[in-house]
């Protein structure tokens, strides 16, 4: 018995000692993510940003980053837990745990942070729907912050190419893997039917997004459905990016008028 408690003693102690090994060779991701979210705190956005990577900052100017985490709800920032943390050989971290706010209010988060210059960077921030428990904030707002602005981007080139019939922007915003397999011409005999549709593609550079569903395909590409509310009808799309080289890249879309 004596043998078996003292297995046990050591075995907890081993834990313990691991747990902390993890928690102080990971102390670096959390304190970027931990500073990011303070900066934000103080209204400090110009801070907050340089704790961004190049491909966040490429997809989300400061507007849009005001947009996506508001001073008013990020001003009762008060802690935040991160119940995993995880580093590999590649130069990819995350992060997943709960921001907690002054009001009694939590919402989990999930971050990918990349190494830039032997420094780490927020790549990706995710908040899972559903993640606040106590807010009326709209429930874009808990979708992943770069997928939201590449959907914006790739539609906004999209609708440039149907309204002056150039797909040059467009086919250079594919995936090098894409454009390997596929032409210009091809691309515009794609979509060369959306060409005299009644819609109004002006309205898409004031519309936000809304992403109806986000899933990861069993290639391992992100898809993002849903669609921009355009008058006189909804124009809705289902675009894949790609992580390659540490940079999200699009690989497929598809759009269709509602």
């Amino acid at each position: 018995m004596r043998k078996f408690l003292k297995f046990v003693g050591i075995f907890i102690v081993l834990v313990v000692v691991s747990f902390a090994v993890v928690v102080f060779l990971t102390k670096d991701i959390a304190e970027v993510a931990d500073n990011f979210f303070a900066s934000i705190k103080h209204g400090n956005y110009t801070q907050a940003e340089t704790y961004l990577s190049k491909g966040f900052k490429s997809n989300v100017s400061m507007d849009k980053l005001k947009h996506f985490f508001p001073y008013e709800r990020f001003k009762n920032f008060d802690t935040a837990s991160w119940t995993s943390r995880e580093k590999d050989a590649s130069g990819v971290a995350k992060l997943k745990g709960s921001l907690k706010f002054s009001d009694g209010s939590v919402m989990p988060v999930r971050i990918t942070l990349v190494k830039e210059n032997d420094s780490w960077k927020i790549n990706y921030i995710y908040f899972p729907k559903g993640g606040i428990e106590t807010s009326n904030n709209n429930q874009q707002n808990q979708q992943d912050v770069n997928f939201a602005s590449m959907v914006k981007e790739t539609t906004m080139l999209f609708a440039e190419a149907v309204q002056t019939k150039d797909y040059t922007k467009l086919y250079n915003h594919l995936s090098v893997l894409v454009k390997k397999t596929a032409t210009k011409q091809q691309l515009r005999n794609a979509f060369k039917a959306f060409e005299g549709v009644n819609i109004n593609w002006n309205d898409i550079k004031n519309l936000r997004p809304v992403i109806t569903k986000q899933y990861k395909s069993t290639k391992g590409v992100e898809i993002v459905e849903g669609y921009f509310n355009t008058s006189p009808s909804k124009l809705k799309y289902k675009l894949g990016y790609y992580k390659h080289n540490g940079n999200w890249e699009l690989v497929s879309i598809f759009y269709k008028i509602d």
